[in-house]
């Protein structure tokens, strides 16, 4: 599960993390003084619990969540705040805990356990609601086709439309990223960048360059960068 932490203080960002990180289902894939960068576009739609401060610097976090939630995208939210009166306005947003600050391992361990249920809840939902499928609707020079999912070696998102690219051929879909990342991370894609979801089985090599970045290389010798978020997933498959 991907969790990201909102905190204007670092230390207490630093402290959330390694509790967090003690659980072996927990990824934290990165923390931050604000949400900006993951506000824009479909960003926010691949974290799967924010854990939101809410007395921030530039922003209140109450405020904030209350703009989240109303998105499609919204993931969970857990409040951790060294103020205990805005509970009742967290429950309002369907918060799924609050905790105070100063942090106790124990009190975390069961907000984590809360998280983890409703998660796994959630991803079987998924999982029966998006059945396998063999052939997707795509269209092209204002055709329909039905394209073979897999010869589709990667979707993108340029000028707000979603594209499947195969070895031949682009075409557009309707779905946006985030529905097509939860419709199809069971039949063997992954989202490895806000704006790519690749094919596994079209994947053939990881090239590093630079400090700790990564593109991964596709069939066709399609080079698809990966975002610092999903390296660690990305390693995984290569047993680094």
């Amino acid at each position: 599960m991907k969790v990201f932490i909102v905190d204007d203080e670092i230390l207490a960002r630093e402290e959330l993390r390694y509790i967090l990180e003690q659980n072996e289902k927990i990824e934290v894939v990165g923390d931050a003084e604000d949400l900006q960068s993951y506000l824009e576009e479909e960003a926010l739609g691949t974290i799967d619990c924010l854990f939101l401060d809410i007395e921030l610097q530039n922003e209140n976090g109450m405020e904030l969540a209350k703009k989240i939630s109303e998105r499609p995208d919204c993931p969970m939210l857990v409040f951790a705040t060294a103020y205990d009166d805005y509970a009742i306005q967290a429950f309002e947003v369907d918060a799924v805990d609050y905790i105070l600050k100063p942090f106790d391992d124990t009190r975390i361990a069961q907000t984590v356990e809360k998280v983890l249920q409703r998660y796994e809840k959630h991803q079987r939902q998924e999982q029966e609601q998006f059945e396998p499928i063999q052939k997707m609707a795509v269209t092209y020079e204002d055709r329909i086709a039905l394209v073979k999912l897999e010869d589709i070696l990667y979707f993108t998102s340029e000028d707000s439309k979603t594209i499947a690219v195969t070895e031949k051929k682009s075409y557009i879909v309707s779905d946006s990223l985030v529905t097509l990342e939860k419709r199809l991370r069971h039949q063997g894609y992954m989202r490895v960048h806000r704006a790519f979801i690749i094919n596994k089985e079209h994947l053939l090599e990881l090239e590093p360059w630079g400090t700790s970045k990564y593109n991964v290389i596709l069939q066709g010798n399609i080079s698809i960068p990966v975002s610092r978020m999903y390296v660690k997933e990305v390693r995984k498959l290569f047993d680094l």
